[in-house]
């Protein structure tokens, strides 16, 4: 039997075998692959959902980590004022916080207060005995604060719903204890919550009691599931709908409830869509094929592509780019092995160049593979990160950078494989093998096979280290007085804005102090420019010292300094500008000369008792200075119109 014959009947019986092989396996290899295509997906928004869980718990945890160490809160566990009361525990501010409580706890374990809102009414309520008596029974998960700063957060479980709850020790606005109790916020994980918490991923979202009798069918093989220590069950519903369950569990642990989601299942549709075009698209191919191997098939054709189809393999398994084809003849396949030769040499005379273009540049370029290792890389590469003459083998990128920035460019990577758009500008800061950090402004984009398939990425980083740095001296030149080094007037009108708005929302009091030198144009006349610098470098470090991290002094120009007081009921401003005013009195010396006749006049406004803008506070502060400034050496409070 001829060559011809032995081909055309091998096409043919490997046709009608791969169809029927193709058409009973696709339901475990594609379909199956669709299915796990689809369990990747459910279980990423699952992930999605469990951090929506964890952010939730983290805002309480902020809520209790701004209220606890706070001198109102740390004197009103002690003597239990209603002033506190009045002024902070409103139902405006639960609607504002999204809270439904906000439970105080001495240290013996007593209720101090709880404040109590129904969130979809809006109406502050009696505070539920369910939640005093589980946060404040002896012994509970929530008191055990093992450090002062120490906050936790979490779920439990209530007769009437979950909740979302969190604590933090009451200290000192300056996190100093003793320990005066534990405040604890919380919510409601009831119908509107789980609602709402929906919304943010955009599916159906179930909670389900682990003690609840009336658990579904499938929360039930779920459960089993998940407690074999599985982090998620997936379960098909039906032909159209799978979902996916995890288990939630409380400060302790203890898993409490399940949380389900469900999605439809449009990738295994598609799939099923797939195989059948799949199977009709080879059936369709191989007749094609069989019928123009009837009409063009020669025997002399087959045994010469074959030896052709030899050389081409083995040229691309040894890689040997000076190999060539050996085809004779003075026919087509003949002049298809000269363009393959062709080719060939066209394929290496382009990669020397472009190892040759990648070797000169001062950029470095590299190539990763899906796992983030390096695959390939110029010598520019070796050079910025301290590598040169060293082989980096197949490095991990992570390797070279800390954890946050590790997390942050292991989520750029992600995004440019889920959506294939490049990567433009990327800013990254490196750890070289010296220990040395250093920024690197860096493209990136896919790199596929050629079945489209992406199996990698490609991109050129250059080192913006010196632009870095330029930028931060930039940056703090325009805020900073080159003199002092302290805050200048740009910052404090920034500054001062920020923190009005603030003291606003929060209800607090926020002091202006205006300060100026008198008898400072003496010193320059007298003993030059140079000294009132000296001076005034002097004042600015003497008055730093005596004033807490949280209060700055500005330089407004001059001899006019400005400070901001953000805490003023702890710290009186007379006090601190009674304080000014000693350090003042202490002589400058300067080599053989000393200053001793330079004082302050200080003026001092309350917000909002005075103004409730920062220019209008900042005038009545410089009207207060002025009225200190006739009598020297003095600080006066801003009295209004009376002054």
């Amino acid at each position: 039997m001829g060559l011809r014959k032995k081909t055309l009947i091998t096409i043919g019986m490997t046709l009608i075998l791969m169809v029927l092989i193709i058409y009973s396996i696709t339901n475990t290899i594609l379909l199956g692959g669709y299915a796990n295509l689809e369990r990747e997906n459910i279980i990423l928004s699952m992930d999605q959902a469990m951090k929506v869980i964890d952010d939730e718990l983290g805002q309480l945890q902020t809520i209790v980590g701004d209220w606890a160490p706070w001198n109102d809160t740390y004197f009103f566990v002690q003597n239990k004022n209603q002033k506190y009361i009045d002024d902070n525990l409103m139902d405006l501010t639960l609607v504002n916080l999204h809270i439904n409580f906000l439970l105080f706890i001495n240290t013996a374990g007593e209720i101090v207060h709880c404040t109590y809102l129904d969130l979809e009414s809006g109406r502050g309520e009696a505070c539920p005995e369910s939640i005093k008596k589980y946060l404040s029974f002896e012994g509970s998960f929530i008191l055990r604060n093992e450090s002062k700063n120490e906050t936790l957060s979490g779920l439990a479980i209530l007769p009437e719903n979950p909740i979302l709850i969190a604590s933090a020790p009451i200290l000192t606005s300056q996190f100093k204890g003793p320990v005066m109790g534990t405040l604890i916020a919380g919510r409601y994980l009831n119908a509107p919550e789980i609602k709402r918490l929906a919304s943010l991923i955009n599916l159906p979202v179930t909670f389900e009691r682990l003690d609840s009798p009336s658990l579904s069918d499938s929360s039930k093989k779920a459960k089993q599931s998940l407690f074999m220590e599985n982090k998620v069950a997936i379960i098909p519903l039906d032909e159209n709908t799978i979902a996916a369950y995890s288990l939630v569990t409380d400060l302790t642990g203890s898993p409490i409830l399940m949380l389900g989601i469900d999605k439809e299942r449009t990738i295994y549709s598609q799939g099923k869509t797939d195989m059948r075009y799949l199977v009709y698209s080879l059936l369709i191919i191989g007749i094609v094929f069989i019928i123009a191997t009837l009409i063009s098939l020669e025997v002399t054709v087959l045994s010469r592509l074959v030896r052709l189809n030899s050389d081409v393999k083995k040229i691309a398994r040894t890689g040997d780019l000076f190999a060539k084809t050996t085809m004779t003849g003075k026919d087509e396949l003949f002049d298809l092995s000269t363009q393959i030769n062709l080719m060939i040499e066209s394929v290496r005379v382009s990669t020397e160049r472009d190892r040759a273009i990648l070797e000169s540049i001062e950029d470095a370029y590299f190539e990763l593979d899906l796992s983030g290792n390096l695959t390939f890389y110029n010598d520019a590469m070796s050079r910025i990160f301290g590598y040169e003459g060293q082989n980096l083998g197949k490095m991990n990128y992570r390797k070279l950078l800390d954890e946050s920035a590790a997390e942050e460019a292991s989520n750029t990577f992600q995004h440019l494989y889920n959506t294939g758009i490049p990567i433009r500008s990327m800013e990254t800061e490196f750890k070289l093998k010296s220990g040395q950090k250093i920024y690197l402004e860096s493209s990136a984009a896919l790199i596929k096979d050629n079945n489209g398939k992406v199996i990698g990425f490609r991109g050129i980083s250059r080192d913006v280290t010196e632009q870095k740095e330029s930028s931060k001296k930039l940056l703090y030149m325009v805020y900073h007085d080159s003199l002092t080094g302290l805050l200048n007037r740009k910052a404090f009108h920034e500054n001062l804005e920020k923190e009005l708005s603030y003291a606003d929302r929060y209800k607090q009091q926020r002091v202006v102090m205006y300060v100026d030198l008198d008898k400072f144009k003496k010193v320059n006349d007298t003993f030059g420019h140079d000294a009132g610098d000296h001076l005034l470098k002097g004042f600015a470090h003497r008055v730093k010292k005596i004033l807490r991290d949280t209060d700055l002094v500005y330089r407004l120009g001059g001899d006019e300094f400005a400070i901001i007081l953000t805490n003023p009921e702890e710290t009186t401003p007379n006090t601190i500008a009674q304080r000014i005013i000693d350090v003042m009195a202490q002589p400058f010396y300067l080599k053989s000369q000393t200053i001793d006749f330079v004082t302050t006049s200080i003026g001092i406004s309350f917000y909002p008792l005075d103004a409730t803008d920062a220019e209008t506070l900042l005038q009545c502060a410089d009207k207060a200075m002025y009225e200190a400034k006739k009598m020297r050496n003095q600080y006066v409070i801003y009295q209004g119109n009376s002054s």
